[in-house]
């Protein structure tokens, strides 16, 4: 995750190098530092649009599943659970709690 939040902070970095007006030349930092913010929300909004629709799948193929088999429903939503409140536990490389 964090690779590719970086590469893609990149990439907005060298696509908007050309839209740089050269007479703010003294906020250069400032300006480079919104693209890369801007590239990280982004990349976080495809991750977390990503896992929520895992996590829908999951839970309709669970409701599916209930019919024919109840525990193994309820297990695939136990897990579910469990991986919703793992996933504010997570970090990047780094990061220590």
């Amino acid at each position: 995750m964090q690779e590719d939040m970086e590469s893609e902070a990149l990439l907005k970095c060298i696509k908007n190098i050309k839209n740089f007006k050269k007479d703010y030349a003294d906020k250069c930092f400032c300006y480079f530092t919104r693209c890369v913010e801007h590239s990280f929300w982004m990349t976080l909004a495809k991750h977390y649009k990503h896992i929520n629709l895992q996590r829908d799948l999951i839970l309709r193929y669970a409701d599916k599943l209930e019919q024919t088999s109840p525990q193994a429903a309820d297990a695939i939503r136990d897990l579910q659970i469990t991986i919703e409140h793992n996933k504010d536990k997570l970090t990047f490389k780094g990061n220590k709690q």
